[in-house]
């Protein structure tokens, strides 16, 4: 009865997702002057936070709780998500995801960071990687990959009937690009009106079986914030990026995590990326699908806790973790 009421009274006193954001310390303007969110929560060594696609910073909710009792935590909504503007040169190039996770480490980095990428921003962290390596080691000094792949995201998902369905993707998104266009509001309410099906995919490839309903809500929450407008050129981006090249730049201690049950980007993508960047350890969060660090904050905050800790303790020889 006493750890029932002990959960009982964490859940009651538990912030409500969406709330946790950091406090603002923005906004950051970047390189075309986009101006993006920033916030922090904590005090000692830096460490910032990329979140993924449809998603925003509070999708950090338990790393922003639980982690700033010995970190700086920094995060910040990518542009077009969360509280950060759209790019008035409408560039949603990769590119310019990595441009602008160089502002905000620029920014809030008086010494060298650890930055943390979960999917699309762990793909703008390996692209920010190929753009700047000058600046690995000197103001970036080690790096967490969360759930995240280096190309062909599709091809990763299911591997066969990807590349069957490329071309009618295509021709999907040029339609879905053209509705966005002439009626982006009549196209976001199709969306919505199928939020059943949107519930059941976020089910079905972000988490794994036991996820819980709030934070099922939560995700489709973000995922319905985003419009289609931005929606759409971002898909384009995703499934024609490859920053395979950039992996050989990658020359600081580095931990590539993943859930046991990703379908997104699963572990044979975590493995590429464990076995092309030099001395990088792998580990893998049990029973968790695409969103670890929501669906077992626990697990995944004490695995990355000891590599902030010390990020270079295994570096030079790889490591499994779970």
């Amino acid at each position: 009865m006493a750890i029932i009421r002990a959960l009982a009274s964490r859940a009651m006193s538990e912030p409500r997702f969406g709330t946790v954001r950091g406090n603002p310390i923005g906004p950051v303007e970047s390189f075309d002057g986009t101006k993006l969110y920033v916030g922090e929560a904590g005090t000692g060594p830096t460490v910032v936070f990329a979140h993924g696609f449809c998603l925003n910073a509070s999708s950090w909710h338990y790393q922003l709780r639980d982690l700033s009792d010995e970190f700086r935590v920094v995060v910040y909504d990518m542009r077009g998500h969360g509280e950060s503007e759209p790019p008035a040169s409408n560039d949603w190039s990769m590119d310019a995801h990595a441009r602008d996770l160089e502002a905000v480490i620029a920014a809030v980095a008086e010494r060298p960071v650890i930055v943390v990428g979960h999917s699309m921003g762990g793909m703008a962290l390996i692209d920010y990687c190929g753009l700047f390596p000058e600046q690995l080691g000197s103001r970036v000094r080690a790096l967490a990959l969360v759930d995240t792949a280096a190309h062909d995201v599709m091809g990763g998902m299911v591997p066969s009937a990807a590349r069957l369905l490329t071309p009618a993707l295509r021709l999907l998104e040029q339609a879905a690009t053209m509705a966005a266009a002439r009626n982006p509001e009549a196209f976001d309410r199709v969306r919505k009106n199928q939020k059943n099906m949107v519930a059941l995919l976020i089910r079905l490839m972000g988490f794994g079986p036991k996820a819980h309903r709030h934070q099922l809500a939560f995700m489709h929450q973000m995922l319905q914030a985003i419009p289609a407008e931005i929606l759409v050129p971002i898909v384009r981006t995703l499934r024609t990026m490859d920053m395979s090249a950039a992996l050989d730049e990658i020359d600081v201690p580095t931990l590539v995590m993943v859930g046991e049950r990703d379908r997104l980007t699963p572990r044979a993508a975590a493995r590429y990326l464990a076995t092309a960047i030099h001395g990088a350890q792998l580990a893998v969060i049990p029973h968790s699908g695409h969103m670890p660090m929501l669906e077992h904050p626990d697990e995944f905050n004490a695995v990355l806790r000891r590599f902030l800790k010390q990020p270079g303790a295994s570096y030079g020889g790889r490591a499994l973790l779970g």
